[in-house]
């Protein structure tokens, strides 16, 4: 992904944002003018609820990885904040690694979910 389609997705992004619930859509079909994709990336980042806050983009990627790691692992399509998870890299005694894509910068990156019996290390950096 170009910087230049990632500050359009995110200009029309905030523009939406700041619309109430039910235009969001009329508004990005026009804005989009035909480009489904785009329109399909931004619409993805909203909250699904309608509300301003809640969307991907505005919970941490720590708190979505609790809830997504509760019912097992992260599967590919998984998003994780502004990553999206497209697969396992590898697993071992202290967790498991996935490939992800950072969506802002349009870049692939590795994610380390540690074991909960390795979480308290980490928690102590903090």
């Amino acid at each position: 992904m170009t910087p230049e389609r990632l500050g359009q997705i995110q200009e029309l992004y905030h523009a939406a944002l700041d619309r109430a619930p039910g235009e969001r859509a009329a508004f990005l079909s026009q804005a989009c003018s035909g480009d489904d994709q785009l329109q399909r990336e931004v619409e993805s980042l909203l909250p699904p609820n309608g509300d301003r806050n809640g969307g991907l983009m505005e919970k941490p990627a720590m708190e979505i990885a609790a809830e997504l790691l509760a019912s097992g692992e992260l599967n590919p399509g998984a998003q994780l904040g502004p990553y999206g998870i497209e697969g396992l890299l590898g697993a071992g005694g202290m967790g498991r690694v996935y490939q992800a894509r950072d969506m802002r910068l349009g870049r692939a990156v590795a994610i380390k979910v540690a074991s909960v019996r390795f979480s308290d290390r980490f928690e102590r950096l903090r």
